[in-house]
């Protein structure tokens, strides 16, 4: 992730002539242990550009992942579902469970 970020950031300065620090903080991780903690960094994800005013609903910001889940998928395929929630079947549902929350 630093040699990432060091990229991006000269690439950014270079095309912005602009100097310093791109990024506020370091790049941090957590490690994810459980369903739940998985469940609630999804809606996390999927609920940032609404949190950061860029759109009004999840399913507005052409950019997430969020409607490769509910929709026409082109990113994401069965293996990456049945990874995630365990099964193919009835996904949608678990989907919608774990995302009603935030609406």
């Amino acid at each position: 992730m630093q040699k990432l970020n060091t990229s991006y950031s000269q690439f950014y300065n270079k095309l912005n002539r602009r100097v310093g620090y791109v990024f506020r903080d370091r790049y941090y991780t957590q490690d994810i242990l459980n369903e739940r903690q998985l469940y609630c960094c999804l809606r996390y994800i999927h609920n940032n550009p609404v949190k950061a005013c860029i759109c009004k609903d999840m399913w507005e910001y052409q950019y997430s992942s969020y409607n490769e889940f509910i929709g026409e998928k082109m990113i994401i395929n069965n293996q990456g579902i049945k990874l995630l929630f365990g099964s193919i079947q009835g996904f949608e549902e678990q989907f919608q469970f774990i995302h009603a929350s935030m609406r």
